[in-house]
């Protein structure tokens, strides 16, 4: 099943990456913005995490 990580803030998930790819292999998406900050993306900002979102999708049509 197609993964993605979507809008996530500059540092978060650095550290996890590699965990990630060992355990999922159908890792499509991950993207990192360093405009986000924190760990409320949704919230501060909502049209990256819908542009990611759309794109992720966009991707398995």
């Amino acid at each position: 099943m197609p993964t993605g990580l979507c809008a996530a803030g500059s540092g978060d998930f650095a550290s996890i990456r590699r965990f990630a790819e060992r355990d999922h292999a159908a890792i499509v998406s991950w993207n990192v913005h360093k405009d986000i900050t924190g760990h409320y993306a949704a919230h501060t900002h909502p049209g990256t995490v819908t542009e990611d979102v759309r794109a992720f999708f966009a991707g398995l049509r």
